[in-house]
């Protein structure tokens, strides 16, 4: 395992070292977040050790830094400070270190526990995030279609709400209904009918740009959020654009053509 020990304080820095030095694992050391940095960036590590001194020091401001980058870094922290300060010990924990050791603790035996219990909890919180965002995408998703569903069109109008408000920006809300969808499901099945709305779900994303939101709320019915500039009325182009894209038949099963209208 590849090991970055950071700490300002050369004595700190190197007795920390020292305490590792019996083990398996490979050493690296830097004495400031510029160096931690610019190595991270060019060889990945698999375990930091940061030395802090306080809660508004250079490494309470190294941890921040990294867990703001945690798309690009992702790995265990472990905190060590000669400070035995409550206050400091659970903002660095909310901060998102794994463990923190005091300085006059530092043994090999020591390091070695708080690296395997880091490793530990940061795989645990990993497997608890993973599993948080593919329940938050359950509950805010349509199966069918990969829309938004009515519960987060629900709660993202509610904001638009508030944000047009106090903002410069303007909101439209656009309700779209398909017709006689019911003919369709009831002549060709429901396989055919839930291909023909993931279609027609298709011809009206290529009509939106990045930022409105489109939700399917049941059935044939789709919500629309447009938060534009005030005296631009973007939702009557938009309309015309999704009816243009929604004259062409639907090809169904490969051979049926079955027209498409909206309200």
């Amino acid at each position: 395992m590849n090991i970055l020990v950071v700490d300002s304080v050369h004595f700190d820095r190197e007795r920390t070292v020292r305490a590792l030095k019996n083990t398996q694992h490979s050493l690296i050391k830097a004495e400031s977040n510029e160096d931690a940095l610019e190595h991270l960036k060019n060889s990945p590590v698999d375990m930091i050790l940061i030395g802090c001194l306080h809660k508004d020091c250079a490494g309470m401001s190294l941890l921040y830094e990294i867990r703001m980058l945690s798309v690009q870094i992702q790995l265990p922290i472990i905190m060590l400070s000669r400070l035995e300060d409550e206050s400091l010990i659970s903002t660095a924990l909310k901060a998102g270190a794994q463990d923190f050791i005091f300085k006059s603790e530092i043994s090999e035996k020591r390091l070695w526990l708080a690296l395997l219990n880091a490793r530990t909890r940061y795989e645990l919180e990993r497997q608890q995030d993973s599993t948080f965002k593919k329940l938050k995408y359950l509950s805010e998703t349509d199966t069918l279609t990969g829309l938004s569903n009515r519960y987060y069109f629900e709660s993202s109008l509610s904001r638009s709400v508030a944000n047009a408000a106090r903002g410069r920006y303007r909101l439209e809300l656009m309700m779209i209904d398909l017709d006689d969808f019911k003919v369709v499901n009831d002549t060709y099945g429901h396989d055919v009918g839930d291909d023909f709305i993931r279609q027609v779900t298709q011809r009206i994303q290529s009509c939106l740009r990045d930022g409105e939101i489109l939700a399917r709320l049941g059935g044939d019915e789709f919500g629309l959020i447009l938060n534009t500039e005030k005296g631009k009325h973007s939702a009557a182009r938009v309309a015309t654009r999704i009816l243009d894209q929604l004259e062409q038949p639907i090809v169904l099963s490969g051979r049926v053509k079955e027209k498409v209208s909206a309200s």
